[in-house]
């Protein structure tokens, strides 16, 4: 954690926030590549050559639905559907952290430093703090991330398996 009473706090601070974000970012990008791969797995067809550039939103129901077409392994299925879903319910902290400017203020009535993420198309006071991303909130975000990944991965390899006949 930073020290504000240190003269450097905010150039420390700034570096704090970027590494955070590049890891939160970098994370997903991870994600987002395994819908890639998992396409192209799942299927024998080669749906990313077929199908172009679809949104995160898109690739992620197309898993899916290759996933369902699968035949029995019902047990695997249920696994990878549910690591879908715990993806699919990071997208809109996704968005947060990737299109919206860290925000640093002094609140006065608490005499502290504030940095969180807001919602840029939002004035500071129409925002609902509830959906504001602080610094610990971008490593909880990471981890979790980070391990959705990996349970993805784990939950897709035997599917891919099957449909590729290893």
């Amino acid at each position: 954690m930073v020290d504000e009473s240190n003269e450097n706090y905010l150039e420390t601070l700034n570096d704090e926030l970027s590494l955070a974000l590049g890891q939160a970012i970098w994370t997903f990008a991870k994600a987002e590549a395994i819908t890639y791969e998992y396409i192209n797995a799942l299927s024998k067809d080669n749906l990313n050559e077929l199908l172009g550039r679809q949104t995160f939103n898109a690739r992620v129901d197309l898993v899916l639905k290759l996933i369902l077409r699968i035949e029995n392994l019902d047990n695997e299925k249920t696994k990878a559907q549910a690591a879908i879903n715990k993806l699919k319910s990071l997208i809109n902290r996704r968005n947060m952290i990737a299109h919206n400017p860290w925000l640093i203020w002094v609140d006065l009535e608490q005499e502290v430093f504030m940095t969180e993420i807001h919602d840029a198309s939002k004035p500071m006071d129409k925002q609902n703090t509830d959906k504001t991303l602080n610094l610990e909130k971008i490593k909880q975000f990471t981890q979790e991330t980070q391990e959705i990944v990996l349970e993805l991965k784990q939950a897709l390899t035997p599917l891919a398996e099957v449909v590729r006949g290893f």
